[in-house]
């Protein structure tokens, strides 16, 4: 049997059939999406002096991308947005516990302060894990403090995986990879008194 313009009926359920799965497995392949901003992301306070040097963290978008696709063996790619929120709401919530001052700040700004810090971000890789545990993150970053006009680093540390979430739960391992960021940064802070280093820098500057 044919339509009003001739067509056979059978040719058109067969394009709608085709149409239908194409769609479907379109849904399928379709990227999760997770925004940072809208994440719960724990900042430890670890017990350390606060220093008076002004802290200046430089947010380079070449660095830190503001958007991220995060992929891994068997699972569908998810796109994270809202990145900067890490530097700039985790990051500097957390480093607040040990300076006086602190800023984020775009690359190539000049300072009012002739004596402070600067602190370089840098993210490149986000990845997921099936872990016994469940789902995990991997982010590869890098976080470096220097004083203003010295090339040597004061600290340096980077890379960490994050713990495993629920099966699945992209959310949840993009949350618990931040958090393990963040609390890596601070616990070898202390644990390697930066702390004590930046108060004898800050010990050594005139007056």
């Amino acid at each position: 049997m044919t339509n009003r313009n001739g067509t056979p009926r059978t040719h058109l359920w067969t394009l709608r059939a085709a149409l239908v799965s194409a769609l479907a497995l379109s849904a399928g392949c379709a990227s999760q999406q997770v925004d940072v901003r809208q994440l719960q992301v724990v900042t430890p306070a670890p017990a350390a002096s606060k220093s008076a040097l002004p802290l200046h963290i430089v947010l380079d978008p070449a660095r830190v991308p503001a958007s991220i696709s995060a992929t891994g063996q068997d699972i569908k790619p998810v796109t994270v947005d809202g990145l900067h929120a890490f530097v700039e709401r985790d990051l500097r919530n957390a480093l607040s516990s040990v300076f006086a001052s602190v800023d984020v700040v775009p690359p190539n700004q000049t300072y009012p302060d002739q004596y402070y810090l600067l602190a370089e971000v840098e993210i490149s890789q986000l990845r997921f894990m099936n872990t016994s545990g469940g789902l995990a993150g991997r982010l590869e970053w890098s976080f470096k403090l220097r004083a203003a006009g010295r090339d040597q680093h004061i600290y340096q540390t980077s890379g960490t995986t994050g713990p495993a979430a629920a099966k699945g739960d992209a959310q949840g391992a993009i949350a618990g990879v931040l958090e393990a960021a963040v609390n890596k940064i601070m616990t070898s802070y202390v644990e390697r008194d930066i702390a004590g280093r930046v108060a004898r820098l800050e010990q050594s500057l005139p007056r």
